[in-house]
């Protein structure tokens, strides 16, 4: 299976560079959307675990979600799902 939404490697850059700033203020959660005036909105959830970092793409207007793992500076698609 492959994701609903595919990651460019600007989007990667940028949520790599927010969970490294998460992890010096101490924040264990952070979330940003992209096209926020448009229908066709991304959302972007990211929360910290023990030993990772989940990552959820939700597609509101498509109501499909991804399921990504940030570990050790990797990106790991885990699944997707439909809401």
């Amino acid at each position: 299976m492959k994701p609903y939404w595919d990651l460019d490697k600007l989007t990667i850059k940028r949520i790599f560079g927010i969970i490294e700033k998460c992890e010096e203020l101490e924040l264990e959660n952070a979330c940003f959307i992209y096209n926020p005036k448009l229908k066709n909105e991304v959302k972007f959830y990211m929360v910290k675990y023990d030993h990772h970092w989940n990552l959820t793409v939700i597609q509101n207007w498509e109501k499909k979600s991804d399921i990504h793992k940030f570990k050790d500076g990797s990106l790991t698609f885990e699944y997707s799902q439909l809401n």
